[in-house]
């Protein structure tokens, strides 16, 4: 699965690029559901993304998906899902973001689409953990780690 957010200014000015992006996820056989976004102005600054606060909704993608293949079908899924057809939603929606516990851990460049101009902050405000004691294959800092062998993430 991947997530993005629809962006109000392209609900509100082109929807005909995102429907083409829609109509050619589907074609691939994948498919898609939208979650309505309710915006409310922050009272303070906060760590949320600005994307979120832009967002019309946020749309996630998936892949048609059953527990009896094997799990390499599941890689080739994976990188379909973020080589090519987040590439094709991400041309009809520039800088949407994505929220991060619907999006997909193999992202591109999470620091554009998780943080959108935050992770530089909150990198600094992290810096109370200097060991990396609390880390995420998203969080920030994530990008001190390595994967392993074995698939864990380990310090780089």
């Amino acid at each position: 699965m991947a997530g993005r957010f629809v962006p109000r200014k392209v609900m509100d000015v082109n929807t005909t690029d995102l429907d083409t992006a829609l109509r050619a996820v589907a074609d691939r056989g994948y498919s898609y559901a939208f979650r309505t976004q309710s915006y409310r102005p922050a009272y303070c600054a906060n760590a949320a993304q600005p994307n979120f606060n832009d967002a019309y909704s946020s749309l996630m993608i998936s892949p048609r998906w059953s527990n009896s293949l094997p799990w390499w079908e599941a890689q080739v899924l994976q990188d379909q899902l973020v080589n090519e057809l987040l590439p094709i939603y991400d041309a009809a929606a520039q800088d949407a973001g994505a929220y991060k516990i619907e999006a997909n851990w193999a992202d591109k460049d999470i620091k554009k689409s998780f943080y959108a101009g935050t992770y530089e902050r909150l990198g600094y405000i992290k810096k109370i953990d200097p060991e990396g004691f609390f880390y995420g294959i998203t969080s920030v800092g994530f990008d001190r780690f390595a994967w392993d062998s074995a698939g864990r993430l380990c310090n780089a």
